[in-house]
Parts: C-alpha cells; structure tokens; sequence
C-alpha cells in the first residue's frame, strides 16, 4: 500500500518549476524584492483561516465524490488520491496563482503602498484570469473558482482594509468581464499583501490540502 515515505516531492516540484513560466509582461527581475519583510503571523492565520473561503468546501474538492464512486476504499488510496489532486493544482492553477501575484507584488512595490492601481496592472490581471476561464473546461470547476474568488474578494476587503481600495478595482474589473477567480484573486491578495511567492504558494496548497481532508 501507499505510505507518505513513498511520495516523490521531486515530481511536484518539477512540475512548479516548468509550468511557473511567466505568464505576464513582468520581468523576473523586477518581481524580486531583497528587501522584503517577513510576514506577519497574524497574516498568515487570517488567510489559512478555515472559515476563509480559500477552497472547495462544498465538495471537499472531490473526496466526498470519489469516495461514492468507490475510489478511496482505505487509507492508502485517499493518500494516492490526495496526491493526484496536489500535482493537478500544481500543473493547472498554480502557474495563474504565481502571475497574478507577480503583477500585483511589483505594482505595490512600485506604488509604495497597495492604495491605487494603474490601468496597465488592472488589465495584466484581468488577462491572467481570462486565460483562467479559458483553459478551464469545466463548467462546474469554473463556476465553483469564480464563486470562491467572488467570496475571497468580499472577505480579504473586510480582512485587510488597507489594501480594500485596490481589490474594489480589481473586482470591478472581474464583474465587467463576469471573471475573478479562486486563484487569481488569491495571489492577487498575497501580492497586495507583499508576501513572497514561496509564502503565497504554501498557504494555497496548504488550503487545498486542508479542505479536502
């Protein structure tokens, strides 16, 4: 049977490195701040928060359902299948993840502070999360990402006021083109937040993780 001893780390980490390709007009250079604080735990609580609705909750991002259709019968298959579903989020969500908080991570840097958005940044963001809906083939996959981004806007507004005014921007945005998903405005947040790609990629795939077991 599966044990964790046998997972392949290697296999995850290869499969972030070659599809975190950069996706938007941002150089890497210009995306790496040495100067960066670290963040606060406090910060860090309120995004892995489990009333923070950060993943697929309605439906334990597909455990119950595999569990009916008779996939995860032991301890062992729901490892393996717990596994599938990391190395899915790693080689579809995580590369829109990583570029939206590229584009917002640079333009707080370069604004001084998360308060206003210049036009070009709104619209590298709404291009990340229209190739988003895009390459998402299912309907339901795609209505359950743009729901929780819907819910992310609304909480991290209330969570984190001072960076309120820059996602009211971003959401506007996202209702014009009926967009904003999960993955986006997360890293859309972590970015306004300044928190490093490293920082922001754990707390997404911790979340993932948590909500399906």
């Amino acid at each position: 049977s599966l044990t964790f001893k046998d997972l392949s780390f290697d296999l995850m980490e290869n499969s972030y490195d070659s599809t975190a390709v950069s996706l938007s007009p941002l150089s890497e250079e210009n995306t790496n701040n040495t100067t960066a604080k670290p963040p606060s735990p406090i910060t860090l609580y309120q995004i892995v928060d489990s009333t923070t609705p950060t993943g697929g909750f309605a439906h334990s991002n597909t455990i119950e359902v595999a569990r009916q259709l008779n996939l995860i019968t032991d301890t062992s298959t729901l490892l393996a299948h717990t596994w599938d579903v990391l190395l899915q989020t790693v080689t579809s969500i995580l590369p829109f993840l990583t570029t939206a908080h590229k584009i917002l991570y640079q333009a707080t840097n370069d604004n001084n502070g998360p308060t206003t958005l210049p036009p070009s940044v709104i619209t590298a963001w709404s291009a990340i999360d229209a190739a988003q809906t895009a390459t998402t083939t299912s309907h339901v996959s795609k209505r359950a990402s743009l729901i929780q981004g819907s819910a992310l806007f609304r909480t991290f507004s209330r969570t984190f006021p001072h960076i309120n005014p820059a996602l009211k921007l971003l959401k506007r945005a996202a209702k014009k083109r009926k967009g904003g998903h999960a993955a986006t405005t997360f890293g859309a947040v972590a970015g306004l937040l300044a928190l490093d790609e490293k920082t922001t990629v754990s707390l997404f795939m911790y979340n993932v993780t948590r909500d399906m077991i």
